[in-house]
């Protein structure tokens, strides 16, 4: 209800306001200035617009980067080695002293929202790149397409172009992106991360089914590590009941706890989530269920990273991040099967690996 009626504001006050604020030329800016980078939203989206914030401070060695986000991703922020300062829209009084600073650089990331370029516009850079996917396009100075079937990663470093001259290309091997503590030594290696829980139901499998996975795990010689949020107590408790060599860490690690472990990990099996774009940009190799949400844009493609999906016809289903009601219970999700994560399993030889 509250996702639905902050799309209504956005779609009738935004349109509005965008309608009421000038357009703007394309000006000059300071190399040496400013730069605020905008990405609300969630944890995954955070994660995958890392490399580009790597790439832009390697285009602008003497710029000072700093990021407005939300509460609930600005943590993925602080792990960057090149962002001096984090803002949040949800806290007030942060907010609105942005408006006291002057930016010459502004990047809105925001895919789709209007209310992010018209708070982008307010403040007034001399320099407004984003996504032209709607009428948010009047109050950019460089407007760029948003493209729905390539890897978002790619897709973020794509806003770069209209600042980096020629011969500009998309670096998401940028490295040292992520600044992440090392992981908890009371862990033993090898170890598997399991990630059960999800913040949406549609993208959820069952914890039957990946209690299965995590014991073939183990049987190949590995500990399993179960990490979530809280509110997946109940998930990690199911999963790792019948397990001897687990640590459920589930709702007992902060978000950075968790990106980190993930790092030290041989491999990672979960479903569409944040912790999943931790995994593959850190080159740990991932064994990725997907259903609603669409592999093509969500995981990283090379022969380190299987997806597994149930080929139902209806899926992918979601656009912007948004999954329709479904009116078949989801079984792009339902209908995959332990014999196939397994499989996955088996096909990049982690049996082997480790002895």
């Amino acid at each position: 209800m509250k996702k639905n009626l902050l799309k209504l504001i956005d779609r009738l006050v935004g349109s509005f306001l965008i309608t009421c604020l000038p357009s703007v030329a394309v000006q000059t800016f300071s190399r040496h200035g400013h730069f605020l980078i905008i990405r609300p939203g969630g944890i995954g989206d955070a994660v995958l617009l890392l490399p580009m914030l790597k790439q832009l401070a390697d285009l602008y060695p003497n710029a000072v980067i700093e990021v407005l986000a939300e509460k609930r991703n600005a943590e993925v922020f602080r792990w960057s080695p090149v962002v001096t300062a984090v803002w949040c829209y949800d806290k007030p009084a942060e907010f609105l002293k942005l408006f006291t600073r002057k930016f010459d650089l502004i990047i809105d990331t925001e895919q789709w929202y209007r209310l992010s370029a018209v708070v982008a516009r307010l403040l007034a850079p001399s320099r407004l790149i984003g996504f032209g996917a709607n009428e948010r396009s009047r109050l950019l100075t460089d407007p760029c397409p948003y493209t729905f079937n390539e890897y978002e990663a790619i897709v973020f470093g794509e806003l770069l172009a209209p600042i980096a001259g020629s011969g500009f290309s998309v670096l998401v091997e940028a490295s040292r992106f992520m600044n992440l503590p090392i992981p908890d030594s009371g862990i033993s290696q090898p170890y598997v991360v399991i990630s059960p829980g999800t913040s949406i139901a549609a993208k959820q499998w069952s914890v039957e089914r990946f209690s299965e996975v995590a014991s073939y795990c183990e049987r190949c010689g590995f500990d399993v590590v179960v990490l979530g949020g809280k509110g997946d107590e109940g998930v990690g408790q199911s999963v790792s009941c019948a397990l001897s060599r687990c640590h459920n860490l589930v709702g007992r690690t902060s978000l950075t706890e968790s990106a980190s472990i993930v790092s030290g990990a041989r491999l990672m099996i979960s479903g569409d989530s944040g912790l999943l774009h931790v995994a593959q940009l850190q080159g740990v190799p991932t064994v990725a269920l997907f259903g609603p949400s669409d592999p093509e844009k969500w995981s990283r493609k090379g022969d380190r990273h299987s997806i597994v999906s149930a080929g139902i016809d209806c899926a992918p289903c979601s656009r912007f991040g948004t999954i329709p009601k479904c009116p078949h219970g989801f079984r792009c999700m339902q209908n995959i099967t332990v014999e196939m994560v397994v499989e996955a399993v088996k096909e990049l030889r982690f049996c082997e690996s480790a002895s």
